[in-house]
């Protein structure tokens, strides 16, 4: 049966912000730096996160940028691959990246699993669009009998303050809200120590079982990118540890 394979690359990888650096140099850091290190893939494909809901599908949407390497036409937070040759990789600082493996239809959905992403704002009309998990399971019809799902490499609850989220405090409502039944806690650690804080990891977890997914196939590795290990020597980028100037990690999955 197929498996799903991975590799993380962090701060010793180096920065893998096409925001950044020139895209064909950051074409050719992706194929020195990822490409060298990953088995039984020869293309890459990676989404053009905005903070959207929307999804698609490998060879529908994308265009080839460099030998290998592919990503997607318009803004995407989340791609679903089903060719076993193809890794697919999302660049993030803080949000988590969320897999979700179907391997009797031989597929995979990476998703961007930031804050606006799992809970996208009240539109002008007084309703909430999708969020990211929602929109992959019904567009693409995912069972979630069968699934594994995992989420990882992102900020934990202990660091994660939410009065210096990218939206002003005053902007994010849902915050005071129960019935949006957001997991608040507070921060802990580092610069927003004390602060409120959303666990978004768990806000992951209760929307797959939203889902239908079941509690035991949801693997979260919750280790902070933020806080792990030290701040002097950490393993991976943040910009909430590092602010406006941190880098990317990329966070790759394939089938083999």
């Amino acid at each position: 049966m197929v498996a799903i394979r991975h590799k993380f690359l962090g701060r010793n990888d180096g920065n893998f912000d096409p925001q950044q650096i020139d895209i064909h140099a950051f074409i050719d850091r992706i194929e020195k730096s990822f490409c060298s290190k990953i088995e039984d893939a020869s293309k890459v494909f990676f989404p053009s996160c905005a903070l959207t809901t929307r999804v698609v599908v490998f060879g529908a949407e994308n265009y080839e940028i460099a030998q290998g390497c592919m990503t997607t036409k318009r803004p995407a937070d989340g791609i679903v691959i089903d060719h076993e040759d193809v890794a697919g990789v999302i660049f993030s600082a803080d949000a988590p990246t969320i897999l979700i493996f179907e391997p009797n239809k031989r597929r995979f959905a990476l998703l961007h699993g930031a804050l606006r992403c799992l809970l996208p704002k009240v539109d002008a009309r007084g309703k909430r669009p999708r969020g990211i998990i929602r929109a992959a399971f019904e567009d693409f019809k995912i069972d979630p009998v069968g699934v594994k799902t995992w989420a990882g490499v992102g900020i934990g609850p202990c660091c994660f303050g939410c009065e210096h989220h990218k939206d002003s405090p005053s902007k994010i409502d849902e915050i005071d809200d129960a019935t949006v039944n957001i997991p608040v806690t507070r921060a802990t650690r580092g610069p927003r120590a004390g602060k409120k804080s959303i666990d978004l990891f768990a806000l992951i977890k209760d929307q797959l079982l939203a889902q239908g997914v079941k509690s035991d196939v949801c693997e979260l590795d919750t280790e902070c990118v933020c806080c792990q290990g030290n701040f002097n020597h950490p393993k991976f980028h943040s910009n909430c540890r590092s602010g406006k100037a941190a880098g990317r990690n990329a966070i790759g999955f394939w089938m083999a």
